[in-house]
């Protein structure tokens, strides 16, 4: 969670948009997907896991980790607004692949592989 301090106000909790995605496996080993990731809406938080801030331009990042051998996820960022004293968001993506589901000859191809949810790809 992110608090941000005024003068006159004092503390505020801070909220982050984050998009809503849904993974369609192929198969029940989750080593393919059926349709490629894309945002189908936005949710509000105020939780970002792993979230790290820029102390000189105060963006926010965030990398959540999934699974046993967390190496699948989805990674983030939020600038701030200094006109509006909020956080828009700026990039965010999914890696759905973990090394359990791909077998020896998927896991080369598809380990790393990141989806862009925001901005959408074109």
């Amino acid at each position: 969670m992110f608090l941000l301090w005024r003068t006159f106000s004092g503390y505020r909790l801070m909220h982050f948009a984050k998009p809503v995605y849904e993974l369609r496996w192929a198969d029940d080993i989750e080593s393919e997907l059926a349709e490629k990731p894309s945002a189908i809406g936005y949710e509000v938080v105020t939780r970002l896991p792993n979230g790290k801030i820029n102390s000189n331009s105060l963006e926010i990042t965030s990398d959540e980790r999934w699974g046993a051998s967390e190496d699948s996820g989805e990674q983030g960022s939020w600038r701030f607004l200094h006109n509006t004293d909020r956080y828009a968001l700026s990039s965010f993506e999914v890696e759905p692949y973990s090394l359990r589901g791909l077998g020896p000859n998927k896991a080369d191809r598809l380990k790393g592989k990141r989806f862009m949810l925001f901005p959408s790809e074109k």
